[in-house]
């Protein structure tokens, strides 16, 4: 009860306008809720529409602009008030973050001697927050209060060089930490700005993540960790080096096990999701099965990341030409009433799977989907290409011989346009023999014969790295084969 009555009466003597710091929206009477209203109902209101709702009169709008400030205002402080707990937006560390935050800024409020006991309070419990999260700078941070108190409230001698020695240990720590942050952050620009950089940049990449590891080694930190794991994935993934790469995640995911990394550094699930990909990648079909039909009953299946998960998974089951499987994967992502809740642009690849499905293996699910992809976007590699490519195909089937030659027209400048030799190899080498396939429709035999050089390349040829393409919806071996059996003997 102590506790309430010093509370009341600091709000009663220093709290004069806390109470309009918040929109109050019982009031509907109130420009200020009338305007957050007209925002929240219709969203697609110009403001000349709002100040004529408003006030009656669009002539108002230096009024607005006041009101406009006022409410902006109002809605960062109701900030601290979101639900962070209960929403993916957030990672778990930076929801304990944010919550010692908190705490430590209300512990600093109370900075007079008639509040000590409360001050003393909140920053032991920061304390306790901040050391569960590995968060260095915030056990700094309340440390600091707690001495404070020690030096100039309670003298206690004993108390403040305890907690002396023990701010020194973490003003150490995170030293490194920053360190290692630093460097993170560097490692990821040089990863991320493009591919001839990161050649460039390749022995700093390398010599920057095994620093990051060393420094773990060191302190055991999580954080450390963290910028260790994703620094060393995104090398592994930008350089191609995906057999070390697998090895990266498992370790990781053992250490996650054995208790050396907290769970609020380290995504089990992304983890997974991950190694799917890589198993993928380096056509480890078995042992992606395993990882994938676990994660699959980890993730929930109304959830973004479960249909982000059964891309990987249909894709492994149509590079080891394992179609029952496939057509279990569609059938279940297509039946589930949640895709719709999906970005555009993963509806359209579920699109693209379900119709390079149908032609491979000439079996229609009974789904009906009619639309055609919109939203994925249109440069000169990503889903766009298998579009292409899929239309291709279902054009060569036709036997038209007007409408191939149209087509083949078309790609051709769609290849010289936009596939260099820089480009995606194995997709520019593909498209090629495409146009080997429009010339020559109405020959199987013709068609492998001029072929075979640009198909034995493409076979030779390894999957691009991340620079490029997404990994292949279907092997082209797979594909051409398939046009191949199409022909005209």
């Amino acid at each position: 009860m102590e506790e309430l009555k010093q509370l009341v009466k600091l709000l009663e003597e220093q709290g004069k306008g806390s109470g309009a710091a918040l929109l109050n929206l019982a009031d509907t009477t109130n420009l200020e809720t009338k305007v957050y209203l007209l925002i929240k109902d219709q969203a697609n209101l110009s403001e000349d529409e709002i100040i004529q709702q408003l006030y009656g009169d669009s002539n108002r709008n230096s009024a607005f602009r006041m009101l406009k400030s006022r409410v902006k205002r109002k809605l960062y402080n109701q900030l601290n008030f979101l639900d962070i707990e209960s929403t993916i937006t957030y990672s778990k560390s930076l929801v304990e973050e944010i919550k010692c935050n908190a705490l430590l800024n209300e512990a600093l409020i109370l900075d007079n001697h008639e509040f000590i006991q409360l001050r003393e309070k909140l920053a032991v419990q920061a304390l306790k927050i901040a050391k569960t999260a590995e968060l260095s700078s915030h056990i700094v941070r309340a440390l600091e209060i707690l001495r404070l108190n020690a030096s100039f409230r309670n003298f206690d001698r004993k108390r403040f060089y305890e907690l002396s020695d023990e701010i020194q240990k973490y003003r150490q720590l995170n030293a490194v930490e920053e360190e290692a942050r630093d460097l993170y952050l560097k490692i990821m620009v040089e990863i991320r700005v493009g591919v001839k950089n990161r050649i460039d940049h390749a022995e700093f990449i390398i010599e920057g993540v095994n620093k990051l590891f060393s420094l773990w080694k060191h302190t055991n930190s999580s954080p450390i960790y963290s910028y260790y794991y994703v620094g060393k994935s995104a090398a592994l993934e930008a350089f191609g080096s995906v057999e070390e790469h697998i090895k990266h995640l498992n370790d990781s995911a053992q250490l996650f096990y054995n208790g050396k990394i907290s769970a609020l550094y380290f995504f089990y699930q992304r983890n997974q999701f991950g190694l799917t990909y890589a198993y993928l990648k380096n056509k480890q079909f078995t042992e992606g099965f395993v990882v994938a039909e676990q994660l699959k009953k980890e993730l929930d299946s109304t959830s973004i990341n479960w249909f982000a998960h059964m891309e990987n998974y249909f894709m492994l089951a149509t590079h080891s030409r394992n179609y029952t499987k496939a057509k279990e994967i569609l059938v279940e992502v297509l039946s589930n009433s949640k895709l719709k809740s999906n970005p555009i642009v993963a509806q359209d690849r579920w699109y693209l799977y379900y119709q390079f499905y149908i032609l491979l293996t000439e079996k229609d699910l009974g789904f009906i989907l009619t639309y055609k992809p919109l939203a994925i976007t249109q440069d000169k590699n990503g889903y766009n290409v298998w579009y292409l490519i899929l239309e291709f195909i279902q054009v060569l089937k036709s036997l038209d011989e007007e409408l191939i030659a149209r087509n083949v027209e078309r790609l051709r400048k769609y290849v010289a346009k936009h596939f260099d030799a820089a480009s995606d190899p194995r997709t520019r080498l593909f498209l090629k023999l495409l146009l080997i396939a429009g010339h020559e429709y109405s020959n199987a035999k013709t068609c492998r014969r001029k072929s075979r050089y640009l198909f034995q390349k493409l076979e030779q040829t390894p999957f691009a790295g991340d620079a490029y393409a997404e990994v292949e919806i279907i092997p082209y071996e797979h594909l051409w084969e398939l046009i191949l059996e199409a022909m005209p003997k």
